[in-house]
């Protein structure tokens, strides 16, 4: 059987929690939630911006992103924070 290659179907299919998350990366067509064009969107920018703000107020060096997907926010985090 052909696997979808539609991302929403490894996660809510009829109405019913999935899950398949790893199966959702391996086989969706695209992006999962066009992570690659969100992590550059205005709310990302400023998520950021309020990242740079704790950073410069309490001086922490490292920061743990849970649950980031393919990365995308992860790698822009650690390249301009």
């Amino acid at each position: 059987m052909a696997k979808s290659t539609d991302y929403h179907d490894y996660v809510i299919k009829s109405g019913r929690f999935v899950g398949e998350f790893e199966d959702m990366y391996r086989h969706s067509s695209g992006k999962p939630w066009h992570q690659d064009e969100l992590a550059y969107a205005i709310f990302s920018d400023i998520d950021l911006t309020v990242l740079r703000a704790l950073r410069k107020r309490y001086g922490f060096t490292t920061i743990g992103e849970i649950g980031c997907g393919l990365g995308y926010v992860a790698d822009r985090m650690q390249r301009e924070i």
